[in-house]
């Protein structure tokens, strides 16, 4: 396949009709969502969808479980736990050592993953841009410098995708980027209103 530059390369949507979208910047989501008559939902709306009432750490409950989503742990068919596990995973899969490449999967097809409220691929599979804006959680509160230079200027996305271990795909981790930044594993999911009848706007 001749690379073009500034192109990803890699399987073309057309050929995973039934798969997320990804190499997809938080822009091109926002103008695909006003096209649609929707939204990206915003950062709360998102981990409410996720978590439900209970506030669970995974939207199936409180333990982790690698049959349940589309993680880096469900390719590697055994537990990651910390930064040197994926970065060993990662090593092996990079070298072509994995008997499959790992990818997103078919929407919904982690069917035991959903959410309280039925919601599918909440964790895993591809991490879903928000339409919030990367602010501290509590404003008089100092969370580094790192934290302090995100604040304001990047875009949240939630969720993790296929290439995250467990801790990255938990329903209140919070990732920012930029918002003109698109790859592999970063797509987005659409939201809409309720009008007080409880029937959609």
């Amino acid at each position: 396949m001749l690379a073009i530059p500034g192109r990803p390369v890699g399987p073309c949507w057309r050929d995973l009709p039934d798969h997320p979208a990804v190499h997809l910047c938080a822009t091109d989501a926002d103008a695909y969502a006003a096209w649609a008559g929707l939204r990206l939902p915003t950062e709360a709306e998102w981990e409410y969808a996720a978590r439900g009432p209970q506030a669970l750490e995974w939207p199936w409950g409180n333990e982790f479980d690698a049959d349940a989503c589309n993680s880096a742990e469900y390719w590697s068919r055994g537990p990651i736990t910390g930064g040197a596990g994926w970065a060993g995973w990662w090593q092996r899969h990079r070298k072509g050592n994995e008997t499959v490449l790992p990818s997103t999967t078919p929407v919904g097809a982690f069917p035991s993953g959903a959410s309280p409220f039925g919601v599918l691929d909440m964790a895993g599979n591809a991490m879903e841009w928000t339409a919030s804006i990367y602010q501290p959680y509590d404003p008089d509160r100092s969370y580094g410098d790192l934290y302090d230079q995100l604040a304001g200027l990047y875009r949240v996305a939630r969720g993790g995708s296929w290439m995250n271990f467990r801790y990255q795909c938990r329903a209140a981790e919070r990732l920012a980027g930029n918002a003109q930044y698109s790859n592999f594993q970063t797509g987005f999911r659409c939201a809409g209103n309720l009008d007080a009848t409880g029937d959609d706007a």
